[in-house]
């Protein structure tokens, strides 16, 4: 008797992680957003900007790619960093975006600041302080901008 109940409570305990699994993986392929969000509540950032970078990879949506660069700002992988953060500043709804403002800094001061340090860790000083002169030209001079963040004037 005690070995029937030991079997069906590790068939049921089998079935139960088989689903689980299967559950996870249909919501990485399907939601990834949702799983990002998820990995987001849970304090596991690389994670969700995994997940983002898929979500952003399937739609190529502009609030998705936002998501995405909010993302990367967590993990400081400065090589996704300024993939997105290039694509971000560039794309046409960049400038008539409203984000809000972001720790007292505009949206478009944020991440552009956030796209000069890229570059500047990546590039050194002089690709960093031509991605500040593309912000002043476009923004003009603000209290936030790249030149302010970087400590470069």
């Amino acid at each position: 008797m005690t070995k029937l109940i030991v079997k069906t409570a590790l068939f049921t305990l089998s079935i139960i992680v088989l689903v689980a699994v299967f559950l996870f993986g249909a919501l990485s392929v399907f939601a990834p957003k949702n799983m990002a969000t998820f990995f987001d509540r849970l304090d596991c950032y690389s994670i969700s900007v995994y997940y983002y970078e898929s979500q952003y990879k399937k739609t190529e949506d502009y609030i998705d790619l936002n998501d995405l660069c909010t993302a990367v700002d967590e993990v400081e992988d400065s090589e996704r960093a300024y993939k997105y953060l290039e694509i971000l500043c560039g794309h046409e709804k960049f400038d008539s975006f409203d984000g809000g403002e972001n720790t007292g800094m505009s949206y478009h001061e944020f991440f552009y600041a956030k796209y000069a340090s890229s570059a500047l860790t990546l590039y050194g000083t002089d690709r960093a302080i031509e991605i500040a002169e593309e912000y002043v030209k476009e923004f003009g001079e603000t209290k936030y901008n790249p030149f302010v963040i970087l400590g470069l004037k």
